[in-house]
Order: C-alpha cells, then structure tokens, then sequence
C-alpha cells in the first residue's frame, strides 16, 4: 500500500512533520497503518510521490534530474534523480514553497502573508492557487475562483490579466530560484494551476533573466497523469524503496 500525504516522515524519529493537516504532525501514521492493517505500508510526501510518478514515465521520463511542482490549494515540490527520489537527511528535498518570495515587496505584493509553517512570505503563498486567488482578490476586492479568474482572463478583464502576470513573473522568479541550485533536466508542473496553457509560453521567457548568466533552455511541462499522477506515484514507492536498498 503506498500513500502519499502533505508533508513528511522524520528520517530519525518516524514521525509525521510539516504537514498543513496539523493533526498527523508527530505521529508515526505509517506504523499506526501497518498494524491496524496487517501489511506493509509505503508512505512519502504527495508532491514526491508526483515527481517520483512524472519521472519514471510521465513528462519526465528519460531525463537525468527531474523537479516536480505541485501549484494547487498548497505549493510542493520533489526532486528524482534517475528515477528515483531524492530525499535528504531532513526529508526536505524539493520543498521550495517554503523558501521566501524573491524580491517581495509590500508596496508591489501586498502585506506580509503568514504562512501555517509560522514565517511569512513563503513562495507558497504567492503562487499557489490559492494564493493567486489571494492576489485577485486584493486587486479587485472580489473572490473569485481560479478557474472564475481565468475565464475573465479570457474575456480580456484588465484586474484578472494584471493578475496572473503578477502570477507568472513571481513563479518564474521562484523556479529560477531551483534552476540556480539544481539546474534540473526538466520541470513538471501539477496541480490546479499547471492547467493554465499560457504559463507554458510565458514563464519560460520570464525566468531566463533571473537565472545565472541569463540563459536557460530547462523545458517547463505539464504533468503527463494529470491529477493522477501523484496516486501513480504512491503506487511506486515499493519499488523505489526496494531499488534502494538493493
């Protein structure tokens, strides 16, 4: 059984940590689960197990590095390397979303937004989807879902364009930001927002200038299991487990 869940294991404790549902945090759900169901349980971080899902044959498949990036309700990340995931000592790998906005400032981005991990300004803030929803919202002074947002897009509505081209320029400033650092093969993006089409025009040209040296060839795509893909990648986790111990 694999199972993939916001937040992540603690490598030395066993215990849930960094989850947004606050009440897993500091259990061990995957013993609690092994032993009310008598069977071995697989258990990793949801947007890993989407990356882990995107690389081994999804929009990943046959590349080297792959940074996988869930924009939905919350911002994720995960990070495989030859097919397998990347984890770390602190189980943190591919957690970009709760690094700072890069050059946030109030006058252009509003107040300081609190983030659930207790610091403020998280990448997750701005470009999740709710957090563009957020940002409509302090343009216009009206709630609207994404998906309400991007249709008046459509309808050529000044408020809802000059938000998501705030929306594109702060997440192509974010992903410089893993460029920098890991400089991928390729970046999957999942989740509600990776089904606006035009991010995939617009934000590969906005990135390239924050990038070191102003060049980046890194092809930005759309998960190829769409929402699936993070249940695909659960189901994958055995074997990733066992490849690496082998």
């Amino acid at each position: 059984l694999g199972i993939g869940l916001s937040g992540a294991i603690d490598p030395q404790s066993g215990l849930i940590k960094n989850c947004n549902c606050l009440v897993l945090n500091g259990h061990d759900l995957r013993h609690d689960l092994m032993r009310e169901l008598g069977q071995p349980v697989w258990m990793a971080n949801d947007a890993d197990c989407f990356t882990l899902s995107e690389a081994v044959d999804g929009a990943g498949a046959g590349a080297t590095t792959v940074f996988g990036v869930i924009i939905g309700t919350g911002c994720g990340g995960g990070v495989a390397v030859n097919q397998r995931l990347l984890s770390g000592p602190n189980a943190i790998a591919g957690e970009w979303g709760h690094n700072p906005l890069p050059g946030y400032c109030p006058e252009r981005d509003g107040p300081a937004q609190p983030c659930y991990c207790g610091k403020e300004n998280c990448i997750e803030s701005f470009i999740s989807g709710t957090g563009f929803a957020t940002d409509y919202r302090r343009l216009s002074g009206h709630s609207l879902k994404g998906s309400e947002i991007m249709q008046r897009v459509g309808e050529r509505d000044p408020v809802a364009e000059l938000a998501l081209s705030r929306y594109e320029l702060r997440l192509a400033k974010s992903l410089a930001h893993v460029v920098n650092i890991l400089d991928p093969d390729v970046i999957v993006l999942g989740g509600g927002m990776s089904n606006v089409d035009r991010l995939y025009q617009t934000v590969p040209n906005l990135l390239k200038p924050w990038v070191f040296g102003g060049e980046c060839e890194t092809p930005i795509r759309r998960a190829a299991h769409g929402d699936s893909s993070g249940v695909r990648g659960a189901a994958w986790l055995a074997a990733d487990d066992l490849a690496g111990s082998s």
